[in-house]
């Protein structure tokens, strides 16, 4: 009977464990994914997108760099253009909703507006702070 109780001790333990251990790598996994979609909206990660799918030769690699930074330029244009759309999205919705919201209602949406505006600003397009890279 003891010995019963302590290999199903043992094996709920185990599988605690291995719950635990499973969401935390799943929830840095899904960070580490969501990071790199995000940085493919600075020149710098259009660039690695595309020099990751087509594997360039170093002559190929000169080519393409004038008509990559071309095309990241238009792609940063854009980005900005849905920000500020994004943003003339954001007033719309907010006048026609405030007639129907209060004091306080209203002031705790221009508060989340505005911490989110901050973090954009703050973070950049990645979604998190710019850190100095080792060595540089």
């Amino acid at each position: 009977m003891k010995k019963t109780i302590t290999y199903s001790s043992i094996i709920i333990a185990t599988l605690l464990i291995g719950f635990i251990i499973g969401f935390l790598v799943n929830g840095r996994v899904t960070r580490h994914k969501i990071r790199n979609m995000r940085s493919e909206f600075t020149d710098q990660g259009f660039n690695r997108l595309f020099m990751r799918v087509l594997h360039p030769t170093l002559e190929q690699m000169e080519q393409l760099k004038p008509i990559l930074r071309k095309h990241a330029e238009n792609h940063r244009g854009i980005m900005k253009s849905f920000h500020s759309e994004q943003e003339a999205l954001f007033q719309d919705f907010r006048s026609d909703i405030q007639p129907y919201l209060t004091e306080e209602q209203i002031q705790r949406l221009d508060e989340m507006h505005e911490k989110h505006k901050r973090r954009l600003e703050r973070d950049g397009p990645r979604g998190r702070r710019p850190h100095p890279r080792p060595g540089k």
